[in-house]
């Protein structure tokens, strides 16, 4: 799971400990240096979920890297 902003954060770790989802990874950076990051791991996803600001450029961007970096499974 991606986020920058701190208290989301908190809710999510406080999330994961209370569901025991300790497979579940936090990565507290801006979502388009986490593609990255997630890209340099060779990590691809079955499904991928977004929810950016609405009104920012973010949603088009996000998806265009996901498919540039091959981020997505080829069933996906």
């Amino acid at each position: 799971m991606v986020d920058t902003d701190p208290k989301a954060l908190q809710a999510l770790q406080r999330n994961r400990q209370t569901l025991k989802a300790n497979d579940i990874v936090l990565l507290p950076m801006p979502a388009t240096r986490a593609l990255h990051t997630l890209h340099k791991r060779r990590q691809t996803f079955d499904l991928v979920f977004l929810d950016p600001p609405y009104h920012t450029p973010l949603l088009a961007e996000a998806f265009e890297q996901i498919v540039a970096l091959k981020l997505l499974e080829p069933h996906a």
